[in-house]
């Protein structure tokens, strides 16, 4: 990816442990407008409402043009001791989606059946 080839880039901070130095990165990235949008063009989601309204960015990746107001009735995730078991089986059900050609009702189901079999609450 982009930001770990430019933190292998980078020279060593002065007096500053470089474990940190990924986080950095993105934080410089985010917080720069032309930045972000160079991100958007190596296919990662921009960050910034410049970039979600940008001409060019809505041209080239239509669905910019809708990201803000989609965005606009997103709700938070609740904070629960569950939320890495649930993210764990988030993650299994894109990896079949992506991997097999087992039906998305299929993977879904065994999702939620495994959801409830462990009983991943937010409660």
């Amino acid at each position: 990816m982009l930001v770990n080839t430019v933190i292998q880039l980078m020279p060593p901070f002065s007096g500053k442990d470089r474990s940190h130095a990924k986080d950095d990165v993105a934080l410089h990235f985010v917080s720069q407008p032309e930045l972000d949008k160079k991100m958007v063009r190596h296919g990662t989601v921009g960050v910034r409402l410049s970039t979600w309204r940008n001409p060019e960015v809505q041209k080239n990746t239509p669905a910019y043009s809708k990201i803000e107001e989609i965005s606009l009735g997103a709700r938070t995730l609740p904070r629960s001791r569950n939320l890495p078991a649930f993210a764990a089986c988030v993650d299994e059900v894109v990896i079949a989606a992506l991997t097999t050609a087992r039906p998305s009702s299929e993977i879904l189901r065994d999702a939620q059946r495994r959801i409830a079999r462990e009983r991943i609450t937010f409660r």
